[in-house]
């Protein structure tokens, strides 16, 4: 494993904490009926989605790329096999 690859764990890892983070705010938001404190709530939401989408298509998605090249060629090679005999 090269030191690029190296970070990958600390990623997933704090990938499923913001994951969570933004399940416990929908669920924060379903249960809220102050328009206030819903519009807040909200905004919090969506900043915490979108930086989370950035951080994993800057960090994470080049990184897997790089880690699962060679078990996608396997994927892609099996898919093949199975369409191929599914087609026959």
């Amino acid at each position: 494993m090269n030191e690029e690859t190296d970070e990958g764990p600390a990623l997933v890892h704090k990938a499923l904490q913001e994951h969570q983070s933004v399940k416990d705010l929908i669920h924060a938001l379903r249960a809220m009926r102050d328009f206030t404190e819903f519009d807040a709530a909200f905004h919090e939401l969506v900043q915490n989605v979108e930086h989370h989408a950035e951080e994993e298509e800057r960090e994470m998605f080049p990184l897997a790329e790089v880690e699962l090249a060679d078990e996608l060629d396997l994927l892609k090679e099996e898919m093949q096999e199975i369409k191929a005999q599914l087609m026959s």
